[in-house]
């Protein structure tokens, strides 16, 4: 059913269909009106070939008598003529030798003639008053039928013209079957030619729904070849050019819509960073804070009663004031550094002169912890950074070396090139490695790959979350990699002839 309800078999069903009734019309108009026609034709020939014998009739006999004989000869006229007593007085009937137009004597002295009389069924007044006169006759002996006319004849005679039509209806019919027959081949040759017709006029709308259905299924990747200015052609046209535009804005929604879904996985992230740090907070600050309740309701109690306890009472409850105080500072570091306010303030400076005032300041740690450190000195190397926050950075990497040594103690910081213009500082400590899942995950607030350790020395988890902040705002680069015998955190510095350039 989808076939035959298709614009091409339509198409084609309608020009079959306007052939065929076309074909039909004309077999009907001949049927119906062919007689009808010839018939007129035939009367009108009567009348001019009468007028021409009203012009010779009397007085040019001989050319008379041509004009009856060609008329006979070429179209088998018979003419005959009476008097307006209905008397016969010539006839084509009679034989060749008896003819003549001249007075012609009474009927009853030629014999001929007498035989040769015909009986009209209409008066001499008739045919005055009418003009002329037509009706057909049968010849029974012959089995022929005729049309015959009467008119008036020098005023006083009746001219008598007959010719047979039986032709004309064998024309009639030979004409209706040739007719038939060129019909047929006519609608045949008709059905092809539409056909034809109707598959190159539907082809490319065939072709253009091919390209709207590839467009509902989003792919605009087919585009109508135009090779007219017709209807056809614009259509194709607005086609291509609803592609295009249907294409440019669906990858631009599909771009928003990616870009939608980001925000709405970074905005997950952070409403789940931000429930964990919440958490991560109330954690780290609730011990603390118990502890130095703890100690405080002993002292208010008198639990102990020498100096010595009520001193180390006394110690606890200031070291975790000292911790909790350290916490909230770096807290507010990071909550700078991560909400966009805080600028970093670019400055030139020796790195070098930086490391040796920072390992002064830790000198007495180390040694109290036995901790082996070595630091190649170099000459002179000026970066261009923000000298307070990569101090931090410095102090941070050396905690978090300090806190996670094995007993080999041995720490080493050390400065080199990292291609053009570019320094890289590094601090190595002995001990275990990081695991291979954790070592993107310790950059993250927070986050702790020894839970049970970090408590023990005090540590925040919040360090490296702001070496990343500090870096990201230089826009340098910083990493952690797993080295033969221990761990290597780095960070990547400007040197100040680049940014002289």
């Amino acid at each position: 059913m989808k076939y035959f309800s298709s614009l091409r078999i339509k198409l084609f069903a309608w020009i079959t269909a306007l052939i065929l009734t076309f074909v039909l019309f004309s077999l009907f108009m001949n049927s119906q009106f062919l007689k009808p026609y010839y018939m007129s034709i035939q009367k009108n020939q009567h009348i001019e070939i009468s007028n021409n014998l009203s012009e010779l009739y009397p007085g040019k006999e001989e050319e008379l008598q041509l004009e009856i004989e060609r008329i006979e000869r070429l179209g088998g006229y018979r003419v005959a003529i009476f008097d307006k007593n209905k008397r016969l007085l010539f006839d084509t009937t009679i034989s060749t030798a008896d003819r003549t137009l001249r007075q012609p004597p009474p009927p009853h002295d030629n014999p001929q003639l007498m035989n040769a009389q015909t009986p009209l069924n209409v008066s001499f007044d008739a045919i005055k008053n009418e003009g002329y006169i037509f009706h057909e006759s049968h010849d029974h002996r012959l089995n022929i039928n005729f049309l015959e006319m009467y008119t008036i004849l020098d005023d006083d005679k009746i001219l008598l013209l007959s010719g047979q039509i039986d032709s004309m209806k064998n024309s009639i019919e030979i004409t209706k079957r040739f007719f038939m027959f060129t019909g047929i081949i006519t609608v045949i040759i008709g059905s092809i030619a539409a056909m034809l017709i109707s598959r190159k006029f539907t082809k490319p709308i065939t072709e253009l729904k091919a390209i709207a259905m590839s467009m509902s299924h989003l792919d605009f990747s087919h585009k109508y070849q135009v090779t007219s200015e017709d209807e056809i052609g614009e259509l194709g046209t607005s086609i291509n050019s609803l592609s295009n535009q249907l294409n440019r804005s669906i990858t631009d929604l599909r771009k928003a819509n990616k870009k939608l879904k980001q925000d709405i996985e970074k905005e997950r992230k952070i409403d789940q960073m931000r429930k964990e740090f919440v958490s991560n907070v109330s954690h780290e600050l609730k011990t603390p804070i118990s502890l130095i309740q703890g100690y405080a309701e002993g002292l208010k109690l008198n639990i102990v009663d020498n100096e010595t306890d009520k001193n180390y009472y006394c110690e606890v409850i200031i070291d975790e004031a000292l911790k909790m105080e350290n916490h909230v500072k770096e807290l507010l570091d990071l909550s700078q550094l991560e909400s966009g306010l805080f600028r970093i303030e670019y400055s030139k400076f020796d790195i070098t002169e930086l490391i040796k005032e920072i390992i002064t300041k830790y000198d007495r740690r180390l040694k109290e912890n036995k901790i082996n450190l070595t630091y190649s000195e170099a000459s002179t190397i000026m970066v261009f950074a923000d000298k307070i926050r990569i101090e931090q950075i410095i102090i941070n990497y050396l905690n978090n070396a300090i806190n996670h040594i094995d007993k080999e103690k041995k720490i080493d910081i050390s400065l080199s090139a990292m291609g053009p213009n570019r320094i890289k500082l590094s601090v190595f400590n002995s001990g275990s490695h990081i695991p291979e899942n954790d070592l993107e995950k310790i950059w993250d607030s927070y986050y702790k790959v020894d839970k049970a350790r970090t408590r023990a020395y005090g540590g925040t988890g919040l360090g490296l979350s702001i070496v990343k902040a500090i870096q990201e705002k230089h826009g340098s680069k910083y990493g952690v990699k797993n080295i033969e015998d221990g761990v290597l955190f780095w960070i990547e510095l400007k040197s100040a002839s680049e940014s002289s350039q």
